[in-house]
């Protein structure tokens, strides 16, 4: 069985067209819908961006013509207000070319803000744009944040909802901070480009770089000229790179220790005492164990609680549209699951070869997790990668009809992947980046999202998988 069995196909991406190329294609498409496109009334715009996508879609021989369909469709459906139609454009160009997503859906939500025609299309941009700003905000781009979120928060004006206000304040606040922090990290170049040898520059740079870029392989040597030797301490155990729990307890308990009056805040370095902390944890035994579940409680209180409403399932590769309950005996109990405060891991190896479901044989087997449908985020790391026909790993959302919708992700050993649950104008989005790259999605349409989850399957005895899912404070 192929690698990709159970995974949508994905083409891979195309190169943008070259402008002779686009403007033979715009110049036939204005050919054969000019009456379409003289009109101008709202519902004759709408329409005219559906049949654009639509043509796009049965464009698959002709790239041009797909490029100019889709971006014609996603202006007019902007200038129209039909976000859902701009929104299924958007992720047909990104999903078959090598665009910038993010100023896509930026150029649509500015394009639409002016055009809605009613407090509901006016809520659908504000969700949208909050989503844009969530995306850009974990990617790093304070520009596309601080935009977008102006965006929603004036779409979202109309609304009575104070849970999504909220949502937009806080939003707004870490854009501004982002933004504060792009121009820090600018300054502090500039400074030690300047003054090779300035200390004081290059540990600021340093601190920006790991705790709020979260880039440590560069960020580490300049942190290492904080005059101060609790950090330094702790940038000792950093620079050893721990790969063992006994280590990754020494790092956690050297940022842990950092002091109250060090360069580094200690609440960014208990921050950071938390993240080794929960790499160490699930190898830990006896007091050192307690004692590392006791400091993680106390640095991510909120993720601690959201750990407890996972609920856990056995899923199936080959039948990858639903669940099985614990206590469904034909299916082996294969991987187990642990629930621990801000993290899941989902481990083990397989011990039998098949079973019999559904009138059928299957052979990849295991668990999943899941949790109610809401805006979430954290990070994931996996101890046994993805690995041809034996270990397989999957994002999941659930309908409320219980349908589930899952695709395989293919995680490396050894890094760290984001994950985030996010609402656009008409979808809940779960998706798997590697820095600004998404290694995987999926979707549903938000009012009908019931849960979202991970899961973990093994295809032989004896194979392998090792999934840790942590959460975000």
């Amino acid at each position: 069985m192929s690698a990709n069995a159970f995974a949508a196909d994905a083409d891979a991406r195309s190169p943008v067209p070259g402008a002779d190329a686009q403007a033979k294609s715009r110049s036939i498409i204005h050919e054969v819908f000019g009456a379409d496109f003289a009109k101008r009334g709202i519902k004759d715009r709408r329409q005219l961006a559906r049949k654009l996508f639509d043509q796009a879609k049965s464009s698959k021989d002709d790239p041009a013509a797909a490029y100019v369909l889709l971006s014609e469709s996603i202006d007019i459906a902007g200038s129209a207000g039909d976000m859902a139609a701009g929104t299924a454009a958007v992720d047909e160009l990104v999903r078959r070319f090598e665009v910038d997503s993010l100023a896509i859906r930026l150029r649509l939500i500015q394009s639409a803000r002016g055009a809605v025609q009613s407090p509901a299309e006016s809520a659908d941009l504000a969700r949208a744009a909050l989503a844009l700003g969530d995306e850009a905000l974990s990617v790093w781009n304070a520009d596309v944040a601080v935009r977008a979120t102006a965006i929603a928060e004036a779409a979202g004006r109309s609304s009575q909802d104070n849970a999504f206000a909220s949502r937009v304040r806080e939003q707004s606040k870490l854009a501004a901070q982002m933004s504060q922090l792009q121009q820090d990290e600018a300054v502090e170049r500039r400074l030690l480009k300047e003054h090779p040898d300035d200390t004081v520059a290059g540990a600021k740079l340093g601190r920006i770089l790991c705790f709020a870029r979260g880039d440590w392989d560069e960020g580490l040597n300049f942190l290492a000229r904080v005059n101060d030797e609790s950090v330094l301490a702790a940038v000792r155990e950093e620079a050893r790179k721990p790969n063992a729990a006994p280590a990754m307890l020494k790092a956690a308990e050297a940022w842990w220790n950092v002091g109250a009056t060090a360069p580094v805040p200690q609440n960014e370095a208990r921050q950071r005492a938390g993240y080794w902390y929960r790499r160490a944890a699930p190898d830990l035994k006896g007091i050192n164990k307690a004692l590392a579940q006791k400091r993680l409680g106390e640095i991510f209180p909120a993720a601690s609680a959201a750990s407890a409403s996972f609920e856990v399932a056995k899923f199936v590769s080959e039948v990858p549209d639903r669940f099985f309950e614990l206590d469904e005996n034909t299916i082996p109990p294969e991987l187990s699951v642990d629930v621990a405060s801000q993290r899941i891991r989902i481990s083990g190896t397989k011990q039998t070869d098949e079973a019999h479901t559904l009138q059928r044989n299957v052979h990849h087997y295991g668990k999943a997790v899941f949790s109610p449908a809401k805006e979430a985020a954290g990070s994931l790391e996996v101890d046994v990668p993805w690995s041809g026909d034996h270990a397989f790993y999957f994002v999941l959302l659930v309908a409320n009809d219980g349908q589930v919708t899952a695709k395989e992700f293919q995680p490396r050993k050894g890094v760290t992947y984001t994950w985030r649950v996010s609402q656009s104008a008409t979808d809940c989005v779960m998706s798997i980046l590697d820095k600004d790259q998404v290694l995987a999605s999926v979707k549903v349409p938000w009012r009908e999202a019931k849960s979202f989850g991970f899961a973990a399957t093994v295809r032989f005895p004896g194979d392998k998988a090792d999934l840790t899912i942590y959460l975000k404070q």
